[in-house]
């Protein structure tokens, strides 16, 4: 069933949809304006919809639209278990290439904050009871590969989850590794992810990952 029309042209485009974790609504961020000639991903915001189905039909109602913090890229990761804050990342307060944030924006008080920035920061996600966020970042990778770390929703204890590109640690992979999407285990002791070993000819692996057991002190 098709549930979004967009203009078929280079004005427009659909990213990560997601389910809200009760299944009541459907967020995704939409592209609104291609990107100028070599410059950024163009602009786009951030919508989120009633789910329901109606004589067995999927229908979407109530369309809002978000675009906290102005005009930018936006990749929605989804909503908290408990349906009030959006997860995002945005690159609306970076100018490098591959520069972007983590952020929460609160749908009842509209109130926008940056949980991870500098580096590149990108493809969040709360954990199925809510307490942590994972995320891959640059940070701390001289190669600029990215890795998977993990937070409180509110952006405190910071903490490495991987190491596939620190020379430092004992999980080097010896070449860049670009950790991608993801997604938990309903019991949250995995995580199955994408890991693109080479850009450049745009290779890539899935793979599961052991969380250990105290990964969320």
């Amino acid at each position: 069933t098709r549930l979004i029309k967009t203009p078929e042209d280079d004005t427009s485009g659909i990213l990560h949809p997601h389910f809200s974790h009760d299944g009541t609504l459907l967020t995704w961020t939409e592209m609104i304006e291609k990107p100028e000639f070599l410059k950024g991903f163009g602009n786009w915001v951030i919508k989120v919809a009633d789910f329901s189905i109606q004589d067995g039909t999927p229908v979407l109602a109530n369309i809002r639209q978000y675009q906290p913090g102005g005009k930018g890229f936006y990749e929605n990761h989804g909503l908290s278990p408990d349906n009030r804050q959006l997860l995002f990342t945005s690159s609306f307060e970076n100018t490098k290439a591959f520069h972007s944030n983590i952020y929460t924006y609160c749908l009842e008080s509209g109130e926008l904050k940056c949980l991870a920035k500098d580096k590149w920061n990108e493809h969040a996600l709360y954990s199925p009871k809510g307490d942590r966020i994972v995320w891959m970042s640059g940070r701390e990778n001289p190669n600029r590969g990215t890795d998977y770390w993990s937070m409180h929703p509110d952006g405190s204890g910071k903490a490495r989850l991987t190491d596939f590109n620190n020379p430092q640690l004992s999980g080097y992979n010896k070449k860049m590794v670009v950790s991608a999407d993801a997604s938990f285990s309903p019991d949250g002791k995995y995580l199955v992810a994408y890991l693109q070993v080479d850009l450049v000819k745009q290779i890539g692996v899935t793979v599961l990952i052991e969380l250990a057991s105290d990964w969320k002190k």
